[in-house]
């Protein structure tokens, strides 16, 4: 079925010419091809829907682990296509923002410095949970202090171990090897 569905979806997508790419990151193909079926052929022809579709396609290719040269100026024109969709749709009139005008800027700053992956900070995003986590059981009393000590154990406990970056993963709980509060 996966097959099938990532087929649909790169003809939904249009993005034939980018078949040479590796899947896209966080289901983006798939979750068109799951939408399409379930809207009527009208819904299909409204300007949110083209624009979505075409939203779509820049993350698909943007978000790869290489890029080419190629790719990279194709990209140019998916973004191009996709905020004059988004200029067309009346229900998002007033809400172009700023970051709508920094994807104009992504094909030169992937020619400078890579795909996107190598920079954004995705990953620094998630450390936020493992601060968030330490302040939850600090009941918010001395938070800065319960934070610290609780990356500090955290850290120790890991070196003790001799781990690789596993322990920063909330995915995964060892509870006897949580420092006792």
């Amino acid at each position: 079925m996966c097959l099938s569905v990532r087929a649909t979806a790169i003809v939904l997508l249009d993005l034939t010419p980018f078949s040479h790419l590796t899947p896209s990151p966080f289901g983006v193909r798939r979750s068109v091809a799951l939408l399409t079926p379930l809207l009527s052929e009208e819904a299909k022809q409204l300007p949110a829907w083209k624009s979505w579709v075409a939203h779509a396609r820049v993350v698909a290719v943007a978000l790869q682990h290489e890029l080419s040269p190629d790719d990279v100026g194709a990209l140019d024109g998916l973004i191009m296509n996709y905020l004059d969709l988004f200029q067309k749709v009346p229900e998002y009139e007033g809400l172009h923002k700023p970051k709508h005008h920094f994807l104009i800027h992504l094909p030169l700053d992937i020619y400078r410095y890579g795909p996107p992956r190598g920079y954004w900070c995705m990953s620094f995003e998630a450390f936020n949970a493992v601060v968030k986590r330490a302040a939850n059981r600090s009941n918010f009393k001395n938070e800065g202090m319960s934070v610290m000590s609780y990356w500090s154990m955290k850290s120790a406990i890991a070196l003790k171990n001799r781990r690789s970056a596993e322990w920063l993963s909330d995915c995964r709980e060892d509870e006897s090897e949580e420092p006792e509060w």
